[in-house]
């Protein structure tokens, strides 16, 4: 697994431009102003030095977030400019780290037991393995358990949306309901992942159940759920059509219809 940085501590020389993307990302007219700061408990830090919310995931929790808000295209960077302005509740980086947590956890990549809401029981080998034939797949450039990690954050996000456009309730008595989210979450993963290796499917099916829906037994085909997923990315617009310039799962979802990560036999 492409995992760079699990369990690994803070260096200022050697990841403090990690930080300075992610602030990029949430203020791009402003200055950043180090690695101490009252700006990222508004993106969803637990402490005015980011550094030290990173948990048993080390410097990859920090790596999974600055991908996902400045370079998983048109809805990480849209969810943390409307975090950093203020226009959302959402815990993004609190979140994010936990759906770290919960990934490394469930596919047993931490050198240390693992905590809290975010510790899930470790998968069984039949579900690894059929993890590692998704990432042999996907070749070096590609990290399967980010492409998980954006499709996760995405469905907690839209679910945040929904509880929040449906109640009136203020914002911190909201975080009450994070626990259980996060614990929704985490049998949605362990679940899901189970199914796939039932009735082995391909990239795109799999990551679209993660999202949204449970994975589909009949009917997709490993093409109609490509298209469906790319259906549920807001790729930039250019000219009144979406540019070729989407984000990286558009890349995945075009090698699934290739056939370059699918199961033998299938499609």
């Amino acid at each position: 697994m492409r995992c760079e940085g699990i369990g690994e501590c803070f260096d200022d020389a050697k990841h403090g431009p990690l930080l300075e993307r992610l602030w990029a990302a949430a203020h791009p007219t402003l200055s950043f102003e180090g690695r101490t700061s009252t700006e990222w408990l508004v993106l969803g830090f637990q402490q005015e030095d980011p550094t030290l919310d990173l948990r048993g995931v080390g410097v990859f929790g920090l790596r999974q977030l600055v991908r996902f808000c400045g370079g998983s295209g048109h809805r990480g960077a849209e969810a943390v400019r409307e975090v950093s302005a203020g226009k959302s509740s959402f815990p993004l980086a609190a979140m994010s780290l936990t759906v770290t947590q919960m990934l490394c956890s469930h596919l047993g990549l931490l050198a240390q037991p693992a905590g809290g809401v975010g510790a899930l029981v470790t998968c069984t080998d039949s579900v690894f393995h059929e993890a590692w034939r998704l990432q042999i797949a996907l070749g070096e450039d590609l990290s399967l358990v980010d492409l998980i990690h954006e499709q996760l954050l995405c469905r907690l996000h839209d679910e945040w949306q929904n509880l929040v456009a449906g109640s009136a309730l203020a914002p911190s008595t909201l975080m009450h309901y994070c626990p259980a989210l996060l614990r929704e979450l985490g049998e949605h993963l362990t679940s899901t992942l189970e199914a796939s290796v039932a009735a082995p499917t391909d990239l795109a099916s799999l990551l679209l159940a993660l999202r949204q829906a449970p994975l589909p037994q009949q009917g997709l085909s490993c093409w109609e759920a490509a298209g469906a997923l790319l259906d549920r990315l807001p790729l930039p617009v250019c000219g009144g059509r979406r540019s070729g310039g989407g984000p990286v799962l558009a890349l995945v979802s075009a090698m699934v219809l290739l056939g370059a990560a699918q199961p033998v036999g299938q499609c």
